[in-house]
């Protein structure tokens, strides 16, 4: 397409797809913006002449209100329209004898950033996750390029808006708003639409090609919890402008012949590829930024290479079109062409650190990737039909060994996020509150002399500083106690049996028998005396019993009796009998 040198003359204004007559006399200075990743919008500064006895508002546009359609064209033979938006303000100006009037007109789609929300999307990936968030807003929104498909997304206290731009960045897109509609594009998906442009000898310009944060190529690492190390994708083929200014070194001067790119996040490859594709495709449309200055003929699109024709031009060439400015002023139009990114590209993320959360236990079984992550709710999205999967912190997780202590079902947690992505949460740790208390058996005091671990059931590890004790004990009310303090060990039972070690000796106490059964020989050895004391009967039984005594041996009863079924005998150096 060839751009002639003319500028249409008049301004055109429509209110509610009416035409105001008469008012293009007025309107100073018009100036509508159009850029990646923004919202189309346009100012309009109209002289407001007023009857300086009875300061009137011009009936002009006295009936103008915010809500407004306004319709901002060329007044030539097609009448070019070159934005349409909603009137969103309308600043009165009175200084000096001049009164001026600006409004202020935003596209439909500035619906979009009227609140903040809080949302949670399961298995859908980012194309989806834009068209929905379109669709409850009454914005048509479309996706170009490829999406895989993500198992938890979270929007918290983020306007649509920003929400949109941020998923559009971790997919290597970038977003293009026109007539109410926003339409995203993968800039690696495939190759630019073309525009062709005739420079002359009378085309204004400010361009500049630069080195500085270029790269040659890209690599994503993203952490496999799976495979317990880093996995790596490099970006697809991208696209980068082609220009006399440009050429193979303005990656190598500035030191970026590859641009590695680090996540905590457990991506999967084709997610880190995309990941790779942004920053690398952002950074090339970068190669060449300024402004070039053309008439304004008609509505160009933006996001698009364009192709500046012109024999012998010192600008000709092919570079990236990222934005228009259409300036109305001293009654002509000019259009103003952003070359390269409106902003630069590290800015795109807009990156929003995830905050603490607030969750409750859901389930702790049936994680879909098997990564032993329970499913909470998260009570600031007010979706509890919508839970996400965690990630438990352990005190200690090794390779078949560690603690094992998992939060109960309704239990509050607190999460927080991996590399402040609020895909990747993890569960750092569980509350007290009134209706979940601490056990009795724990008083919160300065001292602060108890520790401890109690379940459910009542199973109970208590550790206090102040007794120098640990206790061990079961709801029936087996214990086990160390005490420093009484410098001895008890093991005693629900029933009263009880077993105490400390400087004594050795303590075993039942209320009932004392059973020593052994498969092989039971030895009992003293240092001192050994008594055996029973107020029943003492009976010993054995295939051979054999007594002996290293001086005296002594047996006494009221009756006694020694027999044997066999021969008896009895010696001694001396036997006496009665």
């Amino acid at each position: 397409m060839e751009h002639q040198s003319h500028h249409y003359q008049e301004c055109l204004l429509k209110v509610n797809g009416k035409v105001i007559d008469g008012i293009e006399k007025y309107i100073n200075q018009v100036n509508i913006y159009k850029n990646i990743n923004q919202l189309n919008r346009a100012e309009i500064l109209i002289n407001n002449p007023i009857d300086n006895n009875e300061r009137k508002i011009n009936s002009l546009y006295a009936d103008m209100a915010i809500g407004d359609e306004i319709a901002i064209s060329c007044k030539d033979i097609n009448e070019t329209v070159l934005f349409t938006g909603l009137l969103m303000g309308i600043n009165h100006q009175y200084a000096n004898g001049s009164a001026f009037v600006t409004l202020d007109v935003m596209d439909k789609a500035v619906l979009l950033k009227g609140k903040r929300n809080n949302r949670i999307f399961l298995e859908k990936g980012d194309d989806e996750i834009l068209q929905e968030i379109g669709q409850e807003n009454g914005i048509e929104v479309s996706f170009e390029g490829k999406a895989t498909p993500l198992e938890q997304v979270l929007q918290y206290q983020t306007s649509d808006w920003n929400f949109m731009l941020q998923r559009a960045y971790n997919t290597a897109a970038f977003c293009i708003n026109e007539e109410g509609a926003v339409k995203f594009i993968q800039a690696h998906s495939g190759k630019f639409d073309e525009l062709e442009i005739e420079l002359t000898d009378k085309t204004e310009y400010n361009l500049a090609a630069t080195a500085t944060q270029q790269i040659k190529s890209s690599v994503a690492y993203g952490w496999s919890a799976d495979d317990q190390e880093m996995i790596e994708s490099s970006a697809p083929e991208t696209i980068a402008p082609t220009h006399p200014f440009l050429n193979d070194k303005i990656c190598e001067v500035s030191g970026g012949e590859e641009y590695m790119v680090s996540s905590n996040q457990p991506h999967a490859v084709e997610q880190l590829e995309l990941i790779a594709a942004a920053r690398e495709q952002l950074r090339k449309l970068d190669q060449i930024t300024g402004t070039i200055t053309i008439p304004t003929e008609e509505a160009l699109p933006i996001g698009q290479m364009v192709n500046f024709s012109g024999e012998n031009h010192v600008i000709a060439g092919e570079m990236f079109l990222g934005g228009i400015e259409y300036e109305y002023t001293g009654n002509k139009w000019y259009t103003h062409l952003q070359i390269g990114l409106p902003e630069p590209s590290e800015n795109l993320k807009l990156p929003e650190s995830a905050p603490t959360f607030i969750g409750i236990v859901k389930t702790l079984e049936g994680d879909p990737l098997g990564q032993y992550r329970i499913s909470v709710t998260l009570p600031a999205f007010q979706q509890d039909d919508f839970p996400v999967w965690a990630r438990l912190s352990q005190q200690y997780a090794s390779a078949t060994a560690g603690s094992w202590i998992l939060p109960e079902i309704n239990d509050e947690v607190i999460l927080t996020f991996l590399d402040g992505k609020m895909e990747s949460p993890i569960i750092i740790g569980s509350v007290y509150n009134k209706v979940n208390t601490p056990p009795e058996d724990f008083v919160q005091e300065d001292t602060n002399f108890k520790k401890g671990w109690i379940s459910p059931e009542k199973l109970k590890l208590i550790l206090d500083d102040e007794l120098k004790t640990i206790t061990i004990e079961t709801p029936a009310g087996n214990t086990i106690i160390l005490d420093d303090e009484e410098n001895a060990i008890t093991i005693r039972d629900a029933h009263g049996n009880e077993g105490i070690f400390n400087e004594e000796g050795i303590s075993l106490n039942s209320i009932k028998d004392i059973n020593l059964n052994a498969e092989a020989d039971i030895n009992l050895t003293a240092s001192g005396n050994i008594v055996n004391t029973a107020s029943g009967d003492f009976s010993a039984e054995g295939m051979n019993i054999n007594q002996k005594a290293s001086s005296a041996f002594a047996a006494e009863g009221a009756n006694a009796e020694l027999k044997g079924s066999g021969q008896t005998v009895i010696k001694g150096g001396m036997v006496m009998i009665n």
